[in-house]
């Protein structure tokens, strides 16, 4: 998992969020193992939603320890990179954001509230 790893649960789950911005998210229930990619939808000015986009489900009670470990690391590499993909370079200072910390794709939040005056 890419660093640094988030944990919460419930009653049903353990849910590791791996990275900072989140790239990977991973669900342990009792029966399977689910990989999803991180994402995030702005509902307001404040207010983010996570909105895991699902990639796969192992039913881990059915498979050997060995090809679930395999199975979950070529996941977790492959849902990051894919989700690295997706980052956009701010026009004004040319940092690597994540599509959901950007305005138009062409310039990151913070930029536009320092140059631009735009209150989010």
């Amino acid at each position: 998992m890419p660093e640094p790893i988030d944990e919460s649960h419930d009653d049903f789950s353990h849910v590791l969020v791996g990275g900072y911005p989140g790239e990977v998210i991973v669900r342990i229930e009792a029966t399977r193992i689910s990989v999803s990619e991180f994402s995030l939808v702005w509902e307001g000015p404040h207010t983010s939603v996570v909105h895991p986009i699902l990639v796969a489900k192992l039913n881990w009670k059915k498979l050997p320890l060995d090809q679930i470990i395999s199975a979950l690391q070529k996941l977790i590499q492959k849902t990051s990179e894919t989700r690295k993909a997706k980052y956009q370079t701010c026009e004004l200072c040319h940092e690597s954001n994540p599509p959901e910390w950007m305005m138009g794709g062409h310039v990151c939040h913070s930029c536009a509230e320092k140059h631009y005056g735009v209150v989010f």
